[in-house]
């Protein structure tokens, strides 16, 4: 992508299983082997513009060794069910990961320096919850890198309560970078 994206109708994506209504619908996906780079768009103070973006009408999903780097919202922005992945890499993204809902990464994914461009708080990875508190998420191991002090995890204080399981982790993180950012104490965390 050479230029930044003004048109609110146009939201850039690299690989998307998108939509907004009731029709847009699908299950059983894999993608697999892919990279994706400097999705950008900015209008109205928002950015937007996902690596990989997935919306709740879809279902099945699995992702496996993709990379998505600099892409001016999320690297990955999932909010289909039963997401897994393994083998994803996100750098340079405002938040590296964009979790709704609950998914599950049976294998590794690294989270590498977001961006703080937009002046707004970037995270490795946020999460945001179910309305009806129902979320999991779990992470079979998670590679923090970052020379900036991003949270590696802030949890959405618009969502509800989310279940985290982490069975492994390793960060190369400045001193002082924050574990979680929780405002409304929604998160149960298992390390």
């Amino acid at each position: 992508v050479t230029t930044v994206n003004t048109d609110p109708h146009k939201v850039p994506a690299g690989i998307a299983l998108a939509g907004k209504t009731v029709s847009d619908v699908g299950e059983n996906f894999l993608f697999r082997h892919g990279r994706v780079d400097g999705l950008r768009s900015r209008h109205n103070a928002f950015l937007n513009g996902d690596g990989v973006a997935t919306e709740t009408g879809y279902r099945n999903v699995r992702l496996e060794n993709i990379t998505s780097s600099n892409n001016s919202d999320a690297g990955f922005d999932l909010k289909s069910a039963s997401t897994t992945g393994a083998n994803l890499i996100a750098s340079g993204n405002h938040n590296n990961f964009k979790l709704w809902y609950g998914q599950n990464f049976d294998g590794p994914i690294t989270s590498v320096d977001p961006s703080e461009e937009s002046g707004k708080g970037a995270a490795h990875i946020l999460l945001i919850g179910a309305p009806d508190n129902s979320s999991t998420f779990r992470f079979s191991h998670i590679s923090f890198r970052s020379n900036n002090k991003s949270p590696l995890f802030v949890i959405s204080p618009d969502g509800g309560r989310v279940r985290v399981v982490i069975e492994s982790y390793d960060r190369n993180v400045p001193d002082g970078t924050p574990m979680i950012l929780d405002p409304k104490k929604l998160a149960t965390v298992e390390w």
